[in-house]
């Protein structure tokens, strides 16, 4: 179909023609005076166009003029307009004068504004005085050019990019001749019935991305691209916009893997051990509940991770492998509740357990559409293995071989191959763990993390994040109210598959399924449901689509949920023993709006919600909040002025800061961990809910994006937000939604609060060395605190840092050594200080820089004059 287009291209010209536009935009820079030679415009454009409107601009004031045959003599200010509209041949030509009543001036600034009710093949703007060197007409304007590509790998879980063609033409062909440049608005829509959360809505910039959603089957959707000039977003739409015609694409039901590292070390034994593995069982049932059926290639894989050298060495331990060797759906399904996952052991090598997971995905066939996901769940700091996945973990002097997770992930083609397409969730696992670690793991591949402190929240966590990786979400029971006792479940319609884990302790139970029309109170209707009978859990799934004939036939449904006798006989069943999972037609996306944290930075989350291509306006989003009563480094460094490291024990002796952490906790009895706070109030609005009102920093109002702003981050840790998500699709069905996130929040160091001193020492040969100390602290004087080294960097103008192989004059029983790039070392002290010693002769001029976090303190100026 013909263009938008403007000729000629270039300024000065006194006609201008636009082409295949609803209107025109002429804005002009006109001598008025009160004696002739009065400025004069004229517009020419078809007589047989709809719903003509013609407005003429001076400032904050404007009139209508004539679009029909006829003349008006009109006043704007003091400014009298003559407009004559006359018939020429299948044209309207409609002239204007402008005269000066009072108060010539050169240069005046006024618009002409054009508009019919469709695309017209030509319409004509003459300023006979417009020349290149005098301009009358700055700028003129059409439609907007509308179109796109998209792009990318089209697999589930990447992101496709749509990108819209110039909105202002090209070079032959533009759409604006003139400046200023226009602001730009793009909007895009999508048809099909398919839930994605992160489909891009109003936006400036040409370019928007989406994640491609899980599907049980082909889908294909149409997208969309409305653009327009002059308003921005969220709009109204400005006076000139175009519609692209329709794309399609096909989401194809790819590939999916999932891995489970799972962490035996010495430190999960008992109740903890015994949980996780429940747990990765629930995971190994989820995955297969939702993926039968969906394509061939799809393998789980669950394996364990512990060394027995508890020491860090060039070979990864030989016990580190599947306890479920990478199986499709089916097969697994046979072996999962039957899984010996072995007594917890010995020490913590975790970079070799993603490393050998990431292996075991790279060696399936590749696939260009494959997805991989990896599970991770641990309980404590990595203290061994072949691969470090934290910078700050101290590494015996002389250890050699060992590779950094960040390069180890990325060697060789197979890993890479995998990387680029890895989601990496994490579960994080009591009150010493890696919370800053295991956020980033997460946060840097397209994951999820959750700190859990109770043991009975593992299987929840773990199913989440398997849930969340696979596009399924939780659903929230309710007591059932009849006898005997059960449990509640409201579905929404579409829902495609529906999967229950009941807690047990006697593998005889059973579970009973029953359903009815949502907000019916007739009776229900038992569905026959082969239940998975594992020792500690049963686990039931409905194929939706299947019972109702289709998934588009799918009604709105409320199901009981009975936990069972091996006689048939209920038994209670409360809430924390059940967990109910359903695919996605309402789906909802937590995001952030950063990747990382730190005190003092504001937090705003964004819950979006979905259901097919609609957004959901009519949701009510309640945020409970555990946050840190206590920064982390700051009790460290508090109580580590004095600190004696405990003697290593057991079979997973702790790395030093957990063990650190560890011994004070005990000394001040709190074997519990570091306070938690469950603020009563949340956000800065004084409530505890999300919004889609556009004032709470959501964009634009009834978008179906929720959000609002947390800014009291004041104390490092971990912080865990937990959303209750409850509303009606646009059809008027119910429905809910559990999900919980963990966020680490760092220390954000402030150069006035981070004392630096700068003292002597002497070293073994009896030189004089300079040794340098800071204390990074936050502007409310919260320690950064000890064993942190990666984020402390020190530099020197011209003086050297004191080599490693030669005593620096600092006892190590201050703190913990840490190598540097340099050949130095720096000194990370328990009482939360990090220095370095430099050897400097009296008298040479050196400037030292110490940077914290990537915030530079004041230059440290040494020897010289003064």
């Amino acid at each position: 179909m013909p263009l938008p287009s403007i000729s000629p291209t270039a300024v000065g010209s006194p006609v201008y023609t636009v082409h295949q536009s609803k209107g025109l935009v002429a804005d002009l820079r006109l001598d008025v005076g009160s004696t002739a030679p009065f400025p004069f415009f004229a517009l020419r454009f078809p007589a047989d166009a709809d719903i003509v409107q013609v407005t003429l601009i001076r400032g904050t004031e404007s009139v209508e003029l004539p679009s029909a045959p006829g003349s008006d003599d009109m006043t704007l200010g003091n400014r009298r307009v003559l407009a004559e509209a006359m018939e020429d041949g299948t044209d309207i030509v409609l002239g204007v004068e402008v005269r000066a009543a009072s108060a010539p001036a050169v240069g005046e600034v006024w618009s002409v504004r054009a508009q019919a009710g469709s695309p017209q093949a030509q319409w004509q703007f003459t300023q006979s005085d417009n020349a290149p060197g005098d301009l009358t007409i700055t700028r003129i304007m059409c439609d907007p050019l509308a179109g796109f590509t998209i792009g990318g790998p089209a697999g589930v879980g990447q992101q496709m990019t749509l990108t819209a063609l110039p909105a202002r033409g090209t070079t032959t062909d533009p759409t604006v001749v003139g400046i200023p440049a226009p602001t730009t608005a793009y909007r895009w829509s999508k048809s099909g019935a398919v839930t994605i959360p992160d489909f891009p809505g109003c936006s400036t910039s040409p370019q928007s991305v989406f994640t491609m959603p899980v599907v049980y089957a082909p889908k294909t959707i149409e997208i969309t691209e409305e653009v327009w000039f002059e308003t921005g977003c969220p709009g109204p739409v400005g006076m000139l916009s175009s519609t692209s015609a329709p794309q399609t694409l096909t989401i194809e039901a790819g590939p999916r893997h999932l891995a489970l590292v799972l962490d035996r070390s010495g430190s999960m034994s008992g109740p903890r051990w015994q949980n996780a593995t429940t747990a990765a069982q629930i995971l190994g049932n989820l995955y297969v509940a939702m993926r039968t059926g969906i394509n061939p290639a799809d393998r789980i894989e669950q394996l364990v991770f512990e060394d027995t050298s508890c020491s860090w060495h060039p070979i990864p331990d030989p016990l580190i492998q599947p306890v479920l060797a990478a199986s499709d759906p089916d097969t697994a399904d046979g072996l999962i509740c039957d899984l010996e996952y072995g007594p917890a052991g010995s020490c913590t090598p975790i970079g070799d357990g993603l490393i050998r997971a990431i292996d075991d995905l790279a060696a399936l066939p590749a696939q260009a559409d494959a997805e991989y996901t990896i599970v991770l769940l641990t309980d404590g700091y990595e203290n061994s293995g072949s691969v470090w996945v934290s910078p700050s973990t101290p590494l015996p002097a002389g250890t050699s071989g060992i590779l950094s997770f960040a390069v180890a992930r990325q060697t060789g083609a197979a890993r890479q191959r995998v990387n680029q397409r890895l989601s990496l969730y994490t579960i994080g696992l009591g009150a010493t763990v890696q919370e800053d670690v295991l956020d980033s793991l997460a946060a840097q591949s397209q994951g999820v993390y959750r700190h859990v402190v109770e043991v009975s929240q593992i299987a929840d966590a773990m199913a989440q994040m398997a849930a969340a990786s696979h596009s399924a979400e939780r659903v929230p029971s309710t007591p059932d109210p009849g006898t005997p006792p059960g449990r509640l479940v409201t579905l929404d319609p579409r829902v495609n598959r529906m999967a229950a884990a009941v807690l047990w302790t006697d593998p005889t139970h059973t579970i009973e399924l029953a359903w009815r029309d949502a907000g019916s109170t007739g009776p229900f209707t038992v569905v026959p449901t082969a239940v998975k009978q594992c020792p500690t859990h049963g686990f039931a799934t409905i194929d939706l689509a299947s019972l109702f004939g289709g998934e588009e036939s799918v009604p709105a449904t409320q199901w009981r949920i009975r936990h069972q006798d091996a006689a048939g006989g209920a038994l209670p069943l409360a809430d924390s023993d059940l967990l109910v999972f359903v695919d996605l037609f309402v789906r909802v996306q937590v995001v952030f709006d950063r990747a990382v944290y730190g005190t003092g930075d504001p937090m705003t989350l964004t819950a979006r919600v979905r259901a097919g291509d609609d957004p959901v306006t009519s949701a009510t989003v309640k945020v409970e909040l555990a946050r840190p009563g206590e920064s982390l480094g700051t009790f460290l460094a508090v109580n580590g002025a004095r600190y004696q490291p405990s003697q290593p024990t057991g079979p997973d002796p702790d790395a030093p800061k957990a063990r650190m952490l560890t011994d004070l906790l005990r000394a001040h009895e709190m074997e519990d961990g570091l306070p938690v706070q469950t603020p009563g109030v949340v956000f800065e609005d004084g409530t505890n809910e999300l919004f889609d009102d556009g004032a709470h920093h959501d964009g634009e109002a009834g978008n179906g994006d929720y959000a609002n702003r947390y800014v009291e981050l004041d104390k490092e840790g971990t912080y865990t937000w937990r959303f209750t998500i409850e509303g009606e699709t646009p059809d008027g069905s119910s429905f809910s939604r559990v999900l919980t996130v963990s966020r680490w929040v760092g220390i954000t160091p402030d150069p006035e609060n981070s004392p630096v001193q700068v003292d002597q020492v002497e070293s073994p040969q009896g030189r004089l060395l300079t040794r340098i100390m800071v204390y990074p602290r936050d502007r409310n004087g919260e320690f950064l605190g000890p064993f942190r080294p990666e984020d402390v960097h020190f530099a020197s103008s011209a003086c050297p840092f004191q080599p490693a192989a030669e005593q620096d004059g600092e006892p190590d029983s201050d703190g913990v050594r840490y190598p540097c790039r340099d050949g130095g070392t720096v000194l990370s002290r328990y009482d939360g200080g990090y220095s370095r010693v430099l050897d400097c002769p009296e008298g040479t001029p050196c400037t030292v820089t110490i940077t914290v976090r990537g915030v530079h303190l004041p230059p440290i100026n040494l020897g010289g004059e003064g």
